[in-house]
């Protein structure tokens, strides 16, 4: 780690303190007297090392008593300042020799390490001293911080080119986009010409630049509208395994509820016939649901569509299933049908409403328009609902 020391000549004695300290500490040491070869601007030699260094220790020149503040370190501690807002990884640890509050305006709000017991002061003599281990101490501790706080901000700023076999953003993106479309091409999906050429440069292009990244986004986005429901994400290894686990655990419940509809079939005509016929109807409604999920779910494992966003949903499905098949059940007149002969067949009521219940909705909510309509309850929103329905029909009308 590079450490610029700012110093004027009158401070050569502390400016040799320091430096042994930073020396001690494995710092790499300039300042603002180097050897410069003949010809060349000093000027911009010094402003080249303040550039290229890590941190800065800066010696605050006297500005009353037998001196007067150096015009160079004034303009350095300047410069220094405004590298510092741009660069906050970089540090500015200022020592004072004298207490003045133009010095404590100049070096803004960094926190100074009082040096003072090496100004030379007629009067140093009946002022307070502090240890001059103290000041080592604190110098010490003062670089031990700003080099921690340099490496950890380096590496939140660089860390994902710190390994070079972590993709970037685009090189993600584009491996996304070449597995949809071999799958889209696999499947008999047409996939545009268009796509595969911005496709194919962005291989060539190795590795890939962020001048890319748009035509690689719209490519995916393109592939997306072809495949969906098949994604990037359900194309993953880890969604097929989770969609097979969710067939097995539902192949189980399925078991179990079939047993227990069984039971519960076996004695509709006991004692408290009306439960186990409740619980019968629940029963088949889930079956009902379960088959339906079941049936879907294979064709969507088979064509990489699973994805584990859609088991919440299919656990309410069989949910809803079994509440819907249990409604139809009551509603049929379940309690008080026997179950002999053709009666029976009111037991497919509650396998059918689980099994489509999109069915049931529709029919509920056409019952309810039919009722609204005969008592005249309609209200705005289904005036709203079907012009916004023509509006659109027409809008698909127009070449």
């Amino acid at each position: 780690m590079k450490v610029f020391l700012s110093y004027a000549k009158f401070d050569k004695e502390i400016a040799t303190e320091i430096r042994k300290i930073l020396e001690n500490e494995k710092f790499e040491v300039f300042d603002g007297f180097p050897t410069i070869e003949p010809g060349k601007p000093i000027t911009d030699t010094i402003l080249k090392l303040i550039d290229s260094a890590d941190l800065y220790v800066v010696i605050i020149p006297a500005s009353e008593g037998d001196y007067t503040i150096s015009p160079s370190v004034m303009a350095e501690i300047g410069y220094i300042r405004a590298l510092v807002r741009k660069h906050p990884e970089r540090r500015l640890i200022p020592i004072r020799t004298q207490n003045s509050a133009y010095q404590t305006f100049m070096i803004g709000e960094a926190e100074y390490i009082d040096w003072s017991h090496k100004f030379r002061n007629k009067d140093a003599k009946d002022q307070q001293q502090t240890p001059q281990n103290t000041h080592r101490e604190m110098l010490v501790d003062a670089l031990k911080a700003a080099r921690h706080a340099f490496e950890m901000e380096r590496h939140r700023q660089f860390e994902h080119i710190t390994d070079p076999s972590i993709p970037t953003r685009i090189e993600m993106r584009l491996a996304s986009a070449i597995t949809l479309k071999d799958w889209a091409l696999t499947h008999g999906f047409s996939v545009s010409d268009h796509v595969i050429q911005i496709l194919n440069r962005a291989v060539i292009d190795k590795p890939p630049s962020e001048k890319m990244a748009d035509d690689v986004d719209y490519a995916l986005r393109e592939l997306t509208a072809v495949t969906y429901p098949t994604t990037i994400e359900t194309l993953d290894s880890t969604q097929t395994q989770a969609g097979m686990t969710f067939v097995r655990i539902l192949g189980v419940l399925a078991t179990i509820i079939l047993i227990f509809a069984i039971f519960s079939y076996t004695n509709t005509d006991g004692p408290q016939a009306n439960l186990w016929r409740s619980c019968l109807a629940l029963s088949l409604g889930s079956l009902g649901a379960l088959v339906f999920i079941l049936y879907n779910i294979i064709g969507v494992l088979s064509d990489s569509a699973f994805s584990k966003d859609d088991i919440p949903g299919n656990i309410l499905r069989v949910i809803l299933g079994s509440i819907v098949g249990w409604i139809f059940f009551l509603s049929m007149g379940g309690n008080e049908t026997p179950l002999e002969g053709k009666q029976q067949l009111i037991l497919l009521a509650p396998f059918i409403a689980g099994y489509s219940t999109r069915l049931v909705v529709g029919v509920l909510e056409q019952a309810v328009q039919a009722i609204q309509l005969t008592l005249g309850l309609k209200d705005k929103m289904s005036d709203l609902s079907r012009r916004t329905k023509k509006a659109e029909q027409e809008r698909r009308q127009i070449p």
